[in-house]
């Protein structure tokens, strides 16, 4: 029964801690993907978008759903689950992110490559600070994000619901 073995035993102080520190990083997750999406949709493919979330990263799409997975690993409590699903992302967006990463250096030139030596790739440096918080957005272009975060909300609601009807 490894795979229905939780982190901590439910109906605990610890187990519930542990749902709501999930439920936040899959806000935090959500909330960078909305940003970021919502930030590059009026620039895709015209211009290098180098502000907001891309002051702080390349790839804060990717960073956003990141977060929402672990959220979503973390409300599962369940370590076969976590590191399936870390696995599997991690190793698509590293993919994905070299074959956008060719086409962005294809189409942008050298401001590609100055953006790629001031901007970490994923993981931002916050204590070198990005070059612009840039919060607006345009409500059509946040509300284009939506269905990706009902997704994440689905799993997490589904790894909550599989605790509660787990089988003997």
């Amino acid at each position: 029964m490894l795979y229905r073995r939780q982190w901590f035993a439910d109906a605990t102080p610890l187990h519930t801690l542990v749902d709501i520190v999930g439920a936040a990083v899959v806000l935090l997750g959500l909330a960078l993907r909305l940003w970021a999406g919502a930030h590059i949709r009026p620039w895709k493919g015209k211009r290098l978008v180098q502000t907001g979330p891309y002051a702080w990263c390349r790839h804060p799409l990717y960073l956003g759903s990141l977060l929402a997975l672990l959220g979503v690993c973390t409300i599962a409590q369940n370590t076969p689950f976590v590191v399936a699903s870390m696995l599997c992302c991690v190793g698509a967006y590293a993919v994905k992110i070299r074959i956008e990463e060719r086409n962005l250096a294809a189409s942008f030139g050298a401001e590609w490559q100055a953006y790629c030596a001031g901007t970490p790739r994923l993981l931002p440096r916050f204590w070198q600070g990005g070059n612009s918080l840039d919060l607006v957005v345009r409500w059509r272009d946040a509300c284009a994000e939506i269905p990706g975060g009902i997704m994440f909300a689905a799993l997490a609601l589904s790894a909550e619901l599989a605790e509660v009807w787990a089988l003997p």
